[in-house]
C-alpha cells in the first residue's frame, strides 16, 4: 500500500535555505532589470545613514517624472555577484569594474541623470546627524557649573527629566543652576544613552549623513571611477 504523504515532515532548515536563495535571486534579478532600464548605474558609499534621511532622498528622486531614479541597498557581496563578470551577468560591457567599487557601506543608484548633475548634487548634499548610543564621541562637550545659557530654553517642568539624565541641578527663580560640570560627550569615548538624549535636547548634531559617488557606468559600458575610497566603517 502506498505511503500517505499527508504527514510528511519537511526540514525547516531546508525550507529557510530555499527561501533565502529565492530572495537572493530576486534581488539579483532586480539589479539586472534596473541596469537595463536606466541610462546610468552609479555605485556609492555612505556614512551615518538614517531611515528618515534615506526616505527623503528616495522621495525626492522618485518625484522626478522624467527620471524616477532608484536607490538600492543590500549586502555588498550580493551586489558584487549581480554585477560580476561571467558569461551570464556580463550583460553590459565593463560592468564588473563597477562591482569592484562596492565595499562596506555602499549601494547602487540607477538614474537617467547625467553624471555631472548627480556628482554635483551629492557633493553638496548632507543631512545633520544625531549620534546613537555606543557610538564614539568626536569631541568633548561640557556644560559648566553655574547658570549655563544652554539650559535657558528649558521650562521648569523639565527639571525631573534633566535630573534623570544625570545632571546635578537646582531650580531657583525659574532658572537652572548646574551644581557640577556635566559631560555631554568626551572625545574618543562611547556615548551613553543619557548623553545621546541630552545631545538631542541641545540639538547637537555633531556629524552628518553623507553619500559619496564612487563610480558610474553607462548602458554602453563606459565606466568612470570618481572616488577611489568610500567612507570607512
Amino acid at each position: 500500500m502506498a505511503k500517505s504523504k499527508r504527514n510528511r515532515v519537511v526540514a525547516l532548515t531546508k525550507t529557510k535555505k530555499t527561501q533565502l536563495l529565492d530572495k537572493k535571486g530576486q534581488f539579483i534579478n532586480k539589479i539586472h532589470d534596473l541596469v537595463k532600464k536606466y541610462k546610468y548605474t552609479y555605485s556609492f558609499s555612505f556614512k551615518n545613514m538614517t531611515t528618515l534621511a534615506m526616505q527623503s532622498l528616495r522621495q525626492y528622486f522618485r518625484e522626478d517624472e522624467n527620471d524616477g531614479s532608484v536607490f538600492l541597498l543590500g549586502k555588498s557581496t550580493v551586489m558584487q555577484v549581480a554585477l560580476g563578470k561571467d558569461e551570464e551577468n556580463e550583460f553590459t560591457p565593463n560592468m564588473h569594474m563597477l562591482s569592484e567599487t562596492i565595499k562596506g557601506n555602499s549601494g547602487l543608484f540607477f538614474s537617467n541623470k547625467e553624471p555631472e548633475e548627480v556628482i554635483k548634487y551629492f557633493e553638496e548634499y548632507s543631512c545633520p546627524y544625531y549620534p546613537s548610543p555606543n557610538s564614539i564621541a568626536k569631541s568633548t562637550i561640557i556644560i559648566k557649573r553655574g547658570q549655563p545659557k544652554e539650559l535657558n530654553k528649558f521650562p521648569s517642568s523639565s527639571e525631573p527629566y534633566l535630573r534623570n539624565l544625570g545632571m546635578k541641578i537646582k531650580l531657583d527663580g525659574g532658572k537652572y543652576y548646574v551644581l557640577e560640570d556635566f559631560a555631554v560627550s568626551v572625545e574618543g569615548k562611547e556615548l551613553k544613552p543619557e548623553q545621546v538624549k541630552m545631545m538631542r535636547l541641545l540639538d547637537l548634531r555633531v556629524d552628518e549623513f553623507k553619500i559619496k559617488i564612487l563610480a558610474y557606468i553607462s548602458k554602453e559600458g563606459a565606466f568612470k571611477s570618481i572616488n577611489q575610497d568610500g567612507f570607512q566603517g
